[in-house]
């Protein structure tokens, strides 16, 4: 492994994951509220949606970072977490200024295991090789 990593190697996986986080759940985002239009859903559906969403897309996120490192996925993985819990509860704060509550705590929990299982899968996931 690299002994030898600077603070400057981190930054761009990280940040590919992050935005690959902010992708995803865009997208997945987009194509529930438009599954939600087109049918008749409970009034409480969209806050438990949006938490699965938060979490799958900082699940591939997180792997998508891991896998561009190559190593360190747990690490990887948490930074990737961290900057998107970040931003959530930034964007929770700019639309809510009283603070945040419980659901911010479990929308946390949420991102930040999934970092965590994300950065470990995506280091651990070998790479597919075509034999001929």
């Amino acid at each position: 492994m690299h002994d030898d990593l600077k603070f400057s190697d981190y930054i761009r996986p990280i940040l590919i994951g992050t935005v690959c986080t902010l992708l995803i759940s865009a997208i997945f985002t987009v194509i529930l509220s438009f599954i939600m239009t087109k049918m008749d859903f409970p009034l409480g559906f969209s806050m438990p949606a949006a938490v699965v969403i938060l979490g799958l897309s900082t699940l591939i996120g997180a792997s998508v970072c891991a896998r561009k490192f190559g190593q360190k996925g747990l690490f990887m993985g948490l930074c990737v977490a961290l900057f998107m819990f970040t931003i959530v509860l930034l964007v929770n704060l700019s639309m809510h200024p009283q603070g945040f509550g419980e659901i911010a705590l479990i929308k946390g929990g949420v991102i930040l295991i999934s970092g965590i299982v994300g950065g470990v899968v995506g280091v651990n996931k070998q790479k597919k090789r075509i034999k001929i």
